[in-house]
């Protein structure tokens, strides 16, 4: 197990390597180009558990940035930090033994793919994000979605082919009127349950194609 703290400012060009901790040796990352914030890309090794930390010499860890952990055949379980604000496109695609990751309340946006075709059983979102396309598309073993607070957007085919995806829930408090995506549970023939909100008043074709539970 691997706990990723206490950091300094430049984890590839650092002269004394007594000053490195474990972050230097498995983690890649970078400063955003505008914001100044770190922004992780990738692994110098694999790991099974991985725990992202906040911060990085006392700057925000913000985001995951494209292709950062696909093909990632190792990987477990991650632990994301408070201040993580956007995973990016294709971030954890293909981790196909990737099985549990906490989703923060900071979190604003997931992009394309970003979870496709891993192990994931079930995802919990516990304030507003917005979900691009094909986020969790063929994630065969995710049973249960739970909305906890708000779905601000869910793009087209986000849960497509979640054979097993039996419990949908997005919560009361959602602000949305309208499911916007096209196709979103195409093919989850074992959707069962659907819970959606009052306020919601429309709802895109073809977004429950081929649910035949």
């Amino acid at each position: 197990f691997l706990k990723l703290e206490g950091l300094p400012s430049k984890p590839f060009k650092i002269e004394d390597r007594s000053t490195w901790s474990e972050t230097d040796e498995i983690l890649i990352y970078e400063k955003h180009m505008t914001n100044g914030t770190y922004v992780i890309t990738g692994l110098k090794k694999d790991v099974e558990e991985l725990i992202i930390p906040e911060s990085i010499d006392g700057v925000d860890v913000s985001e995951i940035n494209k292709f950062a952990f696909q093909y990632n055949s190792k990987l477990k379980k991650v632990i994301l930090p408070d201040t993580l604000r956007y995973i990016h496109s294709y971030a954890f695609d293909c981790c196909y033994n990737l099985e549990d990751i906490n989703f923060p309340s900071s979190l604003i946006e997931i992009g394309e793919r970003a979870f496709a075709q891993t192990n994931l059983k079930e995802v919990v979102f516990n304030s507003g994000v917005v979900l691009k396309t094909r986020v969790f598309q063929k994630c065969e073993n995710l049973r249960i979605v739970d909305a906890g607070y708000d779905i601000i957007y869910i793009n087209d085919e986000v849960f497509k082919e979640c054979r097993n995806l039996w419990s949908i829930k997005i919560n009361n408090k959602t602000t949305t009127n309208h499911i916007k995506g096209y196709n979103i549970f195409q093919g989850c023939s074992s959707l069962i349950e659907v819970t959606i909100p009052n306020r919601v008043r429309i709802i895109n074709d073809f977004v429950f194609s081929d649910c035949s539970s």
